[in-house]
Order: structure tokens, then sequence, then C-alpha cells
């Protein structure tokens, strides 16, 4: 929905929190997040205006393996004075975000999704239905491009063969 120049209501801090399981794990939670590439339907409201209905989801982040990003976003969290809970997590627009993301790291923010993707399925072993609700994708058809054939599995095939050679070649 439009609310103050936004097409969607931006993140805010109250959707931010650290939630403790039944697991007794701590995990970081992003509660109310619009998925922005679902858009449900448009349809006019009473302004006459075209309003986008976006899926919601949640994204929840565990502590311990993740504390490095999670530290890295308390940080940049602990820069901003906080006078409410309906301030603005980051109080800039995407434009500015893109900018930030490829100042900081000369990278764009597609390859940092795409990474933290293959990172899942790598590093926790996600399938492709985990990895379709965590992304909040419709369907598992883009998911399988990452854990049909994981990254991690073609290196290591790569590293194998390379190994059966240098022995066959040595030995």
């Amino acid at each position: 929905r439009k609310t103050n120049n936004w097409e969607v209501e931006p993140l805010k801090r109250k959707q931010v929190f650290f939630q403790t399981q039944d697991d007794n794990k701590r995990y970081l939670v992003f509660s109310g997040l619009p998925v922005l590439k679902r858009k449900k339907a448009i349809r006019r409201n009473i302004a006459g205006e075209d309003v986008y209905d976006y899926p919601i989801r949640d994204v929840v982040i565990p502590y311990e393996p993740e504390k490095d990003i999670i530290n890295w976003f308390l940080k940049y969290w602990e820069t901003w004075p906080i006078e409410s809970d309906e301030e603005l997590v980051f109080p800039f627009g995407m434009h500015w975000g893109k900018i930030i993301v490829t100042r900081f790291c000369g990278w764009y923010n597609h390859f940092l999704r795409h990474a933290r993707e293959q990172d899942l399925v790598d590093r926790y072993g996600f399938t492709s239905l985990q990895l379709q609700a965590f992304t909040g994708w419709s369907t598992s058809q883009q998911a399988e491009k990452y854990t049909h054939i994981r990254g991690l599995d073609v290196g290591k095939a790569m590293a194998n063969k390379y190994e059966e050679k240098q022995r066959l070649n040595n030995g």
C-alpha cells in the first residue's frame, strides 16, 4: 500500500526483535516483511489510487551460527537513536539502499542475495522448499536452481578430480 510515498510499509523498529524459542536458542526476527516480487493484486483504494497487496512473511535468523552478520546489523542499529518503535530501520529508499550496498562492498544487491541463497544451501543444506519459504518465492522453481546442483558440490568434485589426477601423475 502507498504510505508516505512508500509503495509498501517500510520496516519499523517494532518489527525487529530477539526471541528465544522452546529450543532455548536465540533468534533475530524480522516480522511482517512484504514479499515485493509477489504482488497479489492491484486494486483501487477509496482515494482512487492503485494499491498493491503483497504476501507477508517473517524472517527468523538463528543467532549463534549467524552472529557475525547479526552483530554487524546491531552495530548499524546502534548508530540511530531510538525515539520510537515506529521509526524506520532503514530511513532511506530502495534506490539509496542499492547505492550504499554497491559503494560499501562493491557488489550489487542481487549478487549479495544470490550469494546468501547459495550459502543457505551449501552451509545449512536447505532444501528447495526451505529456500522457497525463506525467500518468499511463490514456487520452488527458482529454489531448484540452487538446490539441484549445489555450488559446494561442484567445487568439491573439481578439487577431488584434481587431486586424483595429481596422484596418478605423481604415483
